[in-house]
């Protein structure tokens, strides 16, 4: 009990901020700060070091124990040890490590040898002292490094650190202030963690303010895209007034109207949509491409459902690749089919085309073409409704879309396409 009492009584400062820093790691964490786990193991090692110095002072009766907490001079080093591992970003720390562990073993072995004395608690004091100058020496070698890369904050709270610490050692040495490590060392340490929270804080308060501009911003984007259709439609509608007159340019401009409207409002669709929606998109499409190729451009359907579901956009763009690249590039024009076929698993949709006369198709519009059935993959990849095939040969070229339409054994759905 006697001491227990004279411990706390000379280790006051030291415990207060021990629990100071232990409070603040508990309030904090959930905050994003530096590691936690090696905060409390720097916490850990103060309290020891603070407990070494009493014990050795303290009258114990000769045996094991006070000649082991003689030994424990080398937890200094170790705090540097774990503050070097937690400031210094190098990914291999057995750079670090090794000189403590020569140390635990020197310190160790100087102190528990039979007949060891004095001299050989100094030796071990002075080995101890040698590798904290050694990570102080990192430490100050780290805070140069932040300066040239104008990091002077940082560089300067490490500076601290290692000044404070490196008087300690001195003075410790000169018989001038024995006794202060563990003060210091906490001291420090709640700077550190004080300093890096604030940071971390104003990093976060930073990137709040990023994140409300970027919101704001798109929120006006999305204002302006809702407005922008309606502009449009509304030009097209005061347009396709002027042309009452002329039949063919007024049911162009309505066909164009629905499939610009059918476009935009697929573009926001996140869930499947009907296969008849899907339909009067293309169908809108075909209508404005029927006008522009004339009779160099038939269509076939062969469509037994349109009681399914599919990824928004997944097909109208398989039929515009059929149009433009399959049959718009032959001289005589050509044919596309669309066809739909159901099984027990899977609903198949084929977009077939084939052209007539030579083909003049340009490096341009196969990559086009590409792009519109990455896209189409995409969006099947990203709902998990099914899976797309490209099959070409020499009548033409066959998109066949793949949706599921319940489960089943694997082998079965193979076995039935």
């Amino acid at each position: 009990m006697g001491f227990l009492i004279e411990y706390v009584s000379t280790n006051l400062i030291s415990l207060l901020l021990l629990i100071g820093i232990e409070f603040m790691l508990f309030m904090n964490r959930t905050l994003p700060s530096v590691s936690a786990r090696r905060m409390h193991s720097m916490a850990a090692v103060i309290l020891l070091i603070s407990l070494s110095s009493s014990l050795e002072t303290y009258r114990f009766a000769q045996g094991l124990l006070p000649e082991f907490v003689k030994s424990l001079s080398w937890l200094g080093g170790q705090f540097y040890f774990i503050m070097c591992c937690v400031i210094i970003p190098i990914r291999n720390k057995k750079t670090f490590f090794l000189p403590q562990l020569l140390n635990i073993a020197a310190c160790t072995i100087l102190t528990l040898i039979p007949g060891a004395g004095l001299e050989n608690h100094n030796i071990a004091n002075n080995i101890s002292s040698i590798v904290t100058l050694f990570y102080l020496f990192c430490l100050t070698c780290y805070a140069f490094i932040q300066t040239t890369h104008r990091k002077y904050t940082d560089s300067f709270m490490i500076l601290y650190i290692v000044s404070t610490s490196l008087l300690m050692v001195l003075f410790s040495k000169m018989d001038f202030a024995r006794g202060y490590l563990d003060e210091v060392a906490s001291i420090n340490l709640l700077l550190y963690y004080g300093y890096h929270s604030a940071v971390a804080q104003r990093e976060m308060q930073s990137s709040f303010l990023e994140n409300k501009l970027e919101l704001s911003q798109s929120k006006m984007t999305v204002l302006m895209a809702q407005i922008q259709p309606h502009f449009i439609f509304n030009s097209l509608m005061a347009i396709q007034a002027q042309c009452i007159d002329y039949p063919e340019v007024y049911d162009s401009l309505d066909s164009f109207a629905h499939y610009l409207r059918s476009n935009f409002d697929s573009l926001g669709d996140t869930k499947p949509v009907s296969f008849s929606r899907e339909l009067e998109n293309i169908e809108a499409y075909l209508a404005l491409e029927k006008l522009n190729f004339g009779e160099r451009l038939r269509v076939e359907r062969d469509i037994e459902t349109e009681d399914f579901f599919l990824p928004a956009l997944s097909v109208e763009p398989l039929v515009e690749n059929a149009v433009r690249h399959g049959t718009a590039t032959f001289e005589g024009g050509g044919t596309v089919r669309i066809i739909v076929r159901t099984t027990k698993h899977f609903t198949v949709v084929e977009i077939r085309d084939k052209g007539e006369g030579r083909r003049t198709l340009t490096e341009k519009q196969k990559k086009r073409r590409g792009i519109g059935i990455e896209n189409v993959r995409a969006r099947l990849a990203e709902s998990s409704m099914g899976r797309l095939e490209i099959i070409s040969d020499a009548d033409g070229t066959c998109a066949r879309l793949i949706l599921n339409r319940q489960d089943g054994s694997s082998d079965e759905k193979e076995t039935e396409l």
